[in-house]
C-alpha cells in the first residue's frame, strides 16, 4: 500500500521520535534484520525502497532502546510466518501468539482493530458472529484463523465456507469486491481500510458509506525472534518506551481521530 506519505502533518513529531531514540540507544553496530508485510499501511509498507509504518517505528524505538539497530526488509503478508524459517533473517514481525512455535516470541507490541463492515442502508446489520456467516463476506487471506470463525460459529462457518464466505491474498480486491455488491460484509482492520480510502480516493471514489460492526476483539501481535538474547532486548526497550510515554504519543500521531467522509460508527 505504497504511495503517498502517511499524515504528514504528523510527520516532524515522528521524527523527533527518532532523534530521541537514537540518542538513548547508542546501539552501534549490532543489527538486527527483520521482515514486515510490504502492503500493511497504516502499519507497515514500502516507500522509496524503504520500509515505513508504525509497526517499524514500534520495532525501531524498542530494538533501539535495547541496544541494536533495526534493518527492515519487506515480504508479502502471506510468507510472513515461513521467512524466518527459509531465510538467513532475525526476526518476523505481527504474528499471533501461537505462530512459529519453538521461536522466542516477544511481548505484544500493538493490536489490529478488526470489524466487520457493512453498508450504511441498514440492509445487513449482522449482530453476532452465526448472523454474520449467513450474508456473503469477504476478508483478508487467513482471516477465518486471526478471527477465530471456525471454533466461534462452527456451524455457520462450515455452511458458508462453501458457499459466501470469501478470502483474497491481496486486500485491495476485498474492498472492491464489497464496493461492487459482490459482498454484504468485508472483514478487515478499521485503519488498514480508513488508511486505503485516504491514499487512494481515486480508486475509493465509489466506496459506500460504512458502518463498523465490533464483533471482535483487539486482535494482540507480537515479533518472534531467533536469539533469545534480542527478544530479552526488544521486550526491555518496548517497556521503557512505554513507560517514557513516547509509545502513547506514536500512536496518537498515527491515530488522531478523524471524521471520515466514507464512514460512521456504530
Amino acid at each position: 500500500m505504497g504511495g503517498r506519505r502517511f499524515y504528514m502533518g504528523f510527520l516532524p513529531g515522528i521524527l523527533l521520535f527518532f532523534l530521541s531514540w537514537a540518542g538513548a540507544a547508542e546501539p552501534g553496530d549490532r543489527v538486527v534484520t527483520m521482515s514486515f508485510a510490504e502492503t500493511n499501511a497504516p502499519y507497515a509498507w514500502v516507500q522509496d525502497g524503504q520500509v515505513r509504518g508504525l509497526e517499524f517505528d514500534i520495532m525501531t524505538a524498542a530494538l533501539g532502546l535495547g541496544g541494536y539497530r533495526l534493518q527492515a526488509v519487506a515480504r508479502p503478508y502471506a510468507r510472513l510466518t515461513k521467512i524466518l524459517v527459509n531465510e538467513k533473517i532475525d526476526g518476523v514481525t505481527g504474528l499471533h501468539p501461537k505462530e512459529l512455535p519453538g521461536f522466542h516470541h516477544s511481548q505484544s507490541y500493538m493490536s489490529y482493530d478488526n470489524y466487520a463492515i457493512v453498508r450504511s442502508d441498514g440492509a445487513v446489520a449482522p449482530q453476532t458472529i452465526d448472523d454474520l456467516l449467513t450474508h456473503t463476506v469477504v476478508a483478508w487471506r487467513g482471516a477465518f484463523e486471526v478471527l477465530d470463525l471456525e471454533r466461534k460459529a462452527p456451524r455457520s462457518f462450515a455452511a458458508a465456507n462453501e458457499k459466501n464466505y470469501l478470502e483474497f491474498a491481496d486486500q485491495m480486491m476485498t474492498f472492491r469486491y464489497f464496493w461492487n455488491r459482490r459482498a454484504d460484509v468485508l472483514l478487515v482492520d478499521r485503519h488498514i481500510y480508513e488508511t486505503y480510502l485516504r491514499q487512494h480516493p481515486d480508486s475509493a471514489r465509489d466506496a459506500p458509506t460504512v458502518t463498523y460492526l465490533r464483533l471482535f476483539s483487539d486482535y494482540p501481535v507480537e515479533a518472534a525472534f531467533r536469539s533469545k538474547e534480542v527478544r530479552d532486548a526488544f521486550d526491555q526497550g518496548l517497556r521503557r518506551f512505554k513507560e517514557s510515554g513516547d509509545y502513547q504519543r506514536l500512536l496518537e500521531s498515527y491515530f488522531n481521530p478523524q471524521t471520515m467522509a466514507h464512514s460512521r460508527n456504530n
